[in-house]
């Protein structure tokens, strides 16, 4: 996962296989898994600028249950994505992600839907108590990625904040998954 990089530049010059997804089992036959972030305020979070000249990131894998600390809401405390978490300033364009699968489980869910946390190209972004947008453009999500999580979508979440904190343009998401809310920006 890309992290704690405030003021940094990333550029992509080719596309990335994390995995390789050249089988239709693919997923049975992971050998990397994507780190899984736990919220814990945004100083951990991505702060630059990731340029992905329009290239495409493939096989990002995530399959796991979390339980949550005592005093937090196990639904919404963990985050999962090529960036699980992005603080405001930051811009990233031109990257789509393929054949990729994310599941967050919550593992003291009581009912049959027991997705917890946030899922995406970016799992949650952090722009409260700041002036500086993010800014996302020319990125989507394609048709053979699975998110399974609370909140689902090329944005998972805003934290809640004004949507303007938070600018999309040119993206889309022709995902699957299952969650309890799911869209371009599913929760803001």
């Amino acid at each position: 996962a890309v992290t704690q990089n405030k003021g940094y530049y990333y550029e992509m010059t080719n596309d990335i296989y994390l995995n390789d997804v050249s089988a239709a089992d693919w997923k049975n036959k992971v050998n990397k898994e994507w780190a899984v972030k736990v919220l814990d305020g945004e100083a951990s979070a991505f702060k630059g600028v990731f340029n992905g000249n329009g290239h495409k990131v493939y096989g990002l894998f995530v399959n796991k249950s979390y339980t949550a600390p005592a005093g937090d809401d196990p639904d919404l405390a963990v985050s999962a994505g090529l960036f699980p978490a992005v603080s405001h300033g930051s811009k990233i364009y031109g990257v789509g992600l393929e054949k990729s699968y994310i599941a967050l489980r919550n593992d003291h869910a009581d009912d049959a839907m027991s997705y917890a946390g946030y899922a995406g190209l970016i799992g949650y972004v952090y722009t409260a108590g700041s002036a500086e947008k993010v800014y996302v453009d020319r990125c989507y999500l394609g048709e053979d990625v699975n998110l399974n999580a609370a909140f689902i979508g090329l944005i998972a979440s805003t934290n809640g904040t004004s949507p303007t904190r938070t600018i999309v343009t040119n993206c889309y998401t022709v995902a699957n998954g299952t969650a309890f809310n799911g869209g371009t920006v599913s929760n803001n």
